[in-house]
């Protein structure tokens, strides 16, 4: 038996949760808004996706084939690969964020939206994806630069008070768990 976190029940650990739900509760749907969030912002500054692991090394076998040049019809990483149907685009999980945090308040968007920053090490890394963030939402904000109609009036999106406000959250988690690894 496995603890089923979302409805308190438990479960078999090999079948699907007994927990018979048509959708996901607002936490799920927030988080699962917010991890699309973070991949967006890596991909879109160009950052490693994926966590460097130590003592890394290229194997024999595959050095060759990495000397061989790249084919043209390659996926292009420009944005995230698609399989069976189109993803979202940033402006629409964004303002799928907005709206479904609208009925909390600041406080708590911006303590779920910080878990977007952990995908990045450091203050530097952090501030980085910050203004990578607020760029985004602004092109999502302006008609002309997203090209897909949202604006002010007719889409919601994520006020910068709030990008602020978790930024400044995951900082201070960073250095909290940063002193307590140093004790």
């Amino acid at each position: 038996q496995r603890h089923d976190f979302s409805f308190n029940c438990k479960t078999p650990r090999l079948t699907l949760s007994d927990c018979k739900r048509d959708k996901p509760s607002l936490h799920e749907r927030l988080m699962a808004r917010v991890v699309q969030l973070g991949m967006f912002i890596k991909v879109s500054a160009g950052f490693y996706l994926g966590s460097d692991k130590p003592g890394f090394k290229v194997c024999n076998s595959v050095k060759d084939e990495i000397s061989t040049p790249p084919q043209v019809n390659l996926l292009s990483f420009a944005r995230p690969m698609v399989f069976m149907e189109e993803t979202p685009s940033f402006c629409e999980v964004q303002a799928d964020f907005s709206k479904q945090s609208e009925g909390l308040d600041t406080e708590e968007v911006a303590e779920h939206l910080k878990v977007a920053f952990r995908y990045f090490d450091g203050r530097s890394n952090k501030v980085m994806a910050f203004k990578k963030m607020n760029e985004l939402i602004r092109k999502c904000i302006d008609p002309q630069e997203s090209g897909s109609g949202f604006n002010k009036a007719s889409k919601s999106y994520i006020p910068q008070s709030i990008t602020n406000k978790a930024l400044q959250l995951a900082l201070e988690e960073d250095y909290r768990l940063k002193d307590r690894r140093q004790r």
